[in-house]
């Protein structure tokens, strides 16, 4: 587990040596008391953040690709798409100049798990407005689009994440060469993405015969399985749903409840992969019953999402009502017996009352939201005279299915079951009436306020809206007393400095460092909190986090996997609290020598910045608020921030506080360099920040309403958007601490055999990352450590996104080894599974009075890798979902500040806005980048004052307001008549 002990270095106090940041391997002479701030890529790319973590806004266009990677208590983030092929690279080692790179075969081959496609997969494709289906079989990557040869005989492009079912390994890849020549070479534009299209030119008909042959087989063995279980297929959804809840569930699973018994599993206890597609064709049919979920990928095992019982009866009363409502106005018949109005029509009268009180003070946009109610926003939000009788509120639960929790899939008939109803209600003339109106009108009649974004309704979070009002919140009770107590660790007097954000919420890790006998080595100590050492790993607590999985980060809510009270009294850092600690010995080039891993209670927490780290690591002042942009929306200012902690101001700390301060910050730095030698990438964001502030704290709305009656919201909320003006933020060097700890924990489960979630670069067959690093990207840096933009693309889209898998590997992008995540427990569901695991053999070391290095035995631990890898599914897709989430909630906030400053004048806007162009798509006549004066990511739409053929990448524009989805948080912007300002925003590399 350790290195021998190099010769003895320089003390750490003793010099004035800089490790410079350079296109070679860590100097391993220098020392640690001065190193220097890693600037070179990131001064470089310091334009690259577009998208934080989220999609491209529309999903019909070229997508750049996501070059995020945050490291910062979320590392392995990575999601990337597009193919770069690399040519085979017949080295054999990995050492290079003294860089270690992963070698292709080092990476983790997770089988069926995998999310990319490989030629020769069968997949499903759909089409929008159909519910027609046809199987293909998977050819070959072209740029951000996969092409398909169809069972008609003909062949389909479209981007890469529209497939979600495929059965791997259908034909050889071989058997594929001979039908290349006939197909495209390039992309194809999104009008014939969705069709099918024959070959221009006539196929030889033995060209393809097998793989049709064998396409239509499958399909026709589909037919056949689905007709001898149709009275099964025909009653899934009764079977597997909940009255009231909304459940989740995979492929296997379904079939396990619905089929087992009825058709044959074969000889590994599998059901055939006809059957299965066959199910997965059956309740895909449906227009709300099963979903895909929106993140992630049914072929990677993921989950389908179903509707409650509840939700699909409604669901369908309201149509039934619509479709005979829409009948008596075609023939102008009553229902005379009945003696009273028609269920829609009283609905309709009642909803024009309450949207005509609504616009005598607040203004309807066609921006998915109303303007602010008039006055000084304090709050006090007023019921109105009008309320919903019983039998309309059925009316209002559909309009929560459908703009709100958007149950119905694409092209969905209830599509229209909705726009009738805004039809009816005859106060939207002239806007499209979509969900977007329809999440409009919810706020106009006073069931959900203004200022609400349905980010919530998308993610199913407990207590929001009508349906998940029911579910309950995280449980308070039932936590257990400390089971790691008699093996803890005292820290003494040890000072551990807990570094986070002001607004942090809960505090999840410490940081604490000591010296060696050896000048220049140190044990870093990465201490988390432990809330796993009071929780039962089968407990009521543990089910709920289990399916919640993540916390939930909005600008106005957090949702919480863990009861947030608890957490703040009893787990959140501190001192006298209980932690995992996970230590390292580094030596002065950042290499780790030795680790351990152990329970303990820390006792001396001091609560810093990040802003106080690099104070005392450069000794250079922080970005005052002065050195930024600051716009507010509403009648006042921010009131100040109330940490949930005391923070100690750089002033305020003890001379050798900011030493050991200055000490951690170099260590993160070496360790970043050490990463970057390995593979590992990283990029500065220079993202627009944004707070919000409201006198009431935000409620789950309309939960409490329980749709009785409208309100009037009175209530506005202060919004502060600020953008930096200087160069982007690089990533905190405590990230590269963090990294470092989530190193130790998958190498110290690894050596005991504890089942682990670790997070990997899959392998890809016809991807060659490794040879890509070294013959591309090692010889492209400069002397700064810069690569061109161009190859930091390449690069990144060779890796792929990084997976969850129970074996382990490298994850390229970080440049580690091996990885798991460890130092989020209070807020991610994997990282408190990890705990548990690691805790468990803490105790089994304890009673044995040795290490468990060699342990096959998996019964000591509370899952197993079977049980763990049932888990990873729902995981992936839920942290990818939240992830996405998030992004788009602060999105739609900013939305919601630009129409307030520039519809309702609350905040002055620059007196023009400039577009700097990331990437242009001729294809769509659209081009992908940010507004400046925000850097808020946005799409611009090309007109006859600019055409795509007149710019290039890094072109900055003048542009005007096109449209703004508040809901979904998007701008649309387009030149503005006058042309384009020429001038470069940034240098940009053309790929060569």
């Amino acid at each position: 587990m350790s290195s021998p002990v190099p010769k003895q270095r320089t003390p750490l106090f003793a010099g004035n040596v800089a490790i410079e940041f350079k296109a070679t391997p860590t100097n391993r002479n220098s020392t640690l008391s001065e190193t220097s701030t890693p600037s070179g890529i990131r001064e470089y790319l310091k334009q690259w953040q577009i998208h934080n973590g989220a999609d491209v806004p529309m999903k019909d266009i070229k997508s750049p690709p996501n070059l995020r990677t945050n490291v910062s208590n979320d590392t392995g983030n990575i999601q990337t798409r597009g193919t770069i092929q690399a040519e085979e690279d017949d080295e054999s080692h990995g050492d290079i100049d003294g860089y270690r790179t992963f070698l292709k075969d080092d990476l983790v081959d997770v089988g069926r798990r995998r999310t990319f496609l490989l030629p020769g997969d069968l997949v499903e494709l759909a089409f929008v407005g159909s519910r027609a289906q046809e199987l293909a079989v998977f050819v070959q990557d072209l740029g951000d689009q996969g092409q398909y040869y169809t069972m008609s005989g003909r062949w389909s492009q479209r981007p890469h994440f529209m497939p979600k079912y495929f059965v791997p390994g259908f034909v050889k890849p071989e058997e594929l060469k001979d039908i290349i020549p006939h197909l495209p070479s390039s992309e194809v534009s999104p009008d014939v993405q969705q069709k099918l299209q024959i070959f221009q030119q006539a196929v030889p008909r033995d060209i393809g015969n097998n793989i049709l042959s064998k396409l239509l087989h499958f399909w026709n063995e589909a037919d056949a399985a689905y007709l001898a279980t149709a009275t099964q297929m025909e009653t899934i959804h009764r079977v597997m749903a909940h009255r009231t809840k909304m459940t989740y569930a995979t492929l296997e699973e379904i079939a396990e409840k619905s089929l087992a018994g009825v058709t044959a599993k074969d000889a590994n206890g599998n059901f055939n992969q006809t059957i299965l597609y066959a199910l997965h064709r059956r309740i895909l049919a449906t227009d709300m019953e099963f979903r895909a979920q929106a993140k992630g990928t049914l072929r990677a095992g993921g989950e389908y999402e179903i509707a409650s019982l509840d939700e699909v009866e409604d669901v369908k009363k309201v149509e039934a009502l619509v479709r005979s409502y829409v009948e008596q106005l075609m023939t102008g018949t009553t229902d005379v017996k009945s003696g009273s109005q028609h269920p829609v029509t009283q609905f309709v009268q009642q909803c024009r009352t309450m949207i005509d009180i609504t616009r005598k003070n607040q203004d309807f946009t066609k921006y998915g939201m109303i303007g602010p109610y008039p006055g000084d926003g304090h709050p006090g939000s007023e019921a109105t005279s009008q309320s919903f009788p019983g039998g309309t509120r059925l009316f209002l639960r559909f309009m929560e299915s459908w703009c709100g929790l958007q149950s119905f899939r694409r092209g969905s008939s209830l599509h229209g079951i909705g726009a009738t109803l805004l039809r009816a209600i005859d106060r939207y003339d002239d806007v499209e009436l979509d969900m977007r109106t329809g999440w409009t009108f919810l706020q106009e009649i006073g069931i959900i306020p203004f200022w609400e974004t349905p980010h919530a309704y998308l993610l199913k979070l407990p207590g929001v809206g009508q349906r998940l009002r029911a579910e309950k919140l995280a449980p308070t009770e039932g936590f257990i007393e400390d089971q790691q107590s008699s093996i803890r660790k005292d820290w003494g007097n040890v000072p551990v400095f807990c570094i986070d954000d002001v607004g942090a919420h809960e505090i999840d890790d410490g940081v604490s460092v000591e010296p060696t006998e050896i000048d220049d080595q140190y044990w870093v100590h990465v201490h988390v909190a432990d809330p796993a050492s009071h929780i039962e790993p089968t407990s009521p607590i543990a089910e709920f986090a289990q399916r919640f999985v993540t916390n939930v980060y909005f600008p106005d809510r957090v949702a919480s996997m863990l009861e947030p009270k608890r957490v703040q009294s009893q787990f959140s850092m501190g001192s006298g609290r209980p932690c995992l600690t996970f230590s390292a010995k580094l030596n002065a080039a950042g290499e780790i020598l030795d680790y351990k891993v152990s329970a303990g209670r820390i006792n001396n927490v001091i609560y810093v910045t990040y802003n106080v780290l690099e104070e005392a690591g450069t000794n250079t002042e922080v970005l005052s608020s002065d050195e930024k942009d600051m716009y507010i929306a509403g009648n006042n200012s921010l009131p100040p921030s109330n940490p949930s902690r005391h923070l100690t101001s750089f002033d305020a700390l003890a001379t050798d506080h900011k030493a050991k301060l200055k000490i951690i910050r170099n260590l993160g730095v070496l360790r970043s360099s050490c990463l970057r030698g390995k593979g590992g990438v990283n990029f500065a964001s220079n993202n627009y920040d944004l707070a919000i502030h409201l006198d009431t704290p935000t409620t789950p709305a309309p939960s409490a309403l329980r749709y009785k009656f409208g309100k009037v919201w009175k209530e506005k909320p202060i919004i502060e958007v600020s953008k930096n003006k200087g160069t982007p933020k690089p990533n905190s060097p405590l990230s590269y601490l963090m990294i470092l700890a989530g190193e130790v924990c998958a190498k110290w489960c690894h050596e005991r055999g504890v089942p682990t979630m670790y997070r990997v670069t899959p392998y890809n067959p016809i991807k060659e990352p490794a040879s890509f690093f070294r013959r591309v990207v090692i010889p492209s840096r400069d002397v700064d450590g810069n690569i061109p933009l161009d190859i930091a693309e390449q690069y990144l889209e060779t890796i792929g996104a990084a997976q969850p898998s129970t074996v382990p590997g490298p994850h390229v992008a970080v440049g580690a080894d091996m990885f798991s995540k460890c130092t989020s427990p209070l807020r991610r569901y994997g990282d408190l599974l990890m705990h548990w695991q690691i805790n468990a053999a803490l105790r089994e070391e304890h009673r044995l009075g040795r290490p468990l290095v060699g342990n096959t035995d998996e019964s000591i631990f509370p899952f197993s890798t079977v049980q763990i890898e049932r888990l990873l599914p729902r995981i992936d897709t839920r942290e990818r979902l939240a992830r996405k989430a998030s992004v788009d909630a602060q999105n739609s906030w900013f939305c919601q500040f630009f129409i307030r400053a520039w519809k309702f004048g609350e905040s002055e806007l620059p007196r023009s806005l400039s577009f700097v162009i990331r990437t242009v798509n001729p294809l769509s006549n659209i081009a992908f980048g940010k507004i400046s004066q925000f850097d808020f990511p946005a799409t611009l739409r090309f007109n006859e004052s600019l055409k795509y053929e007149d710019v290039v990448p890094g072109q900055e524009v003048e542009v005007e307001v096109l449209d703004i989805d508040m809901p979904r948080g998007r701008m649309i912007l387009t030149p503005k008549p006058r042309g384009p300002v020429v001038e470069k925003a940034f240098e940009y590399k053309l790929a060569r």
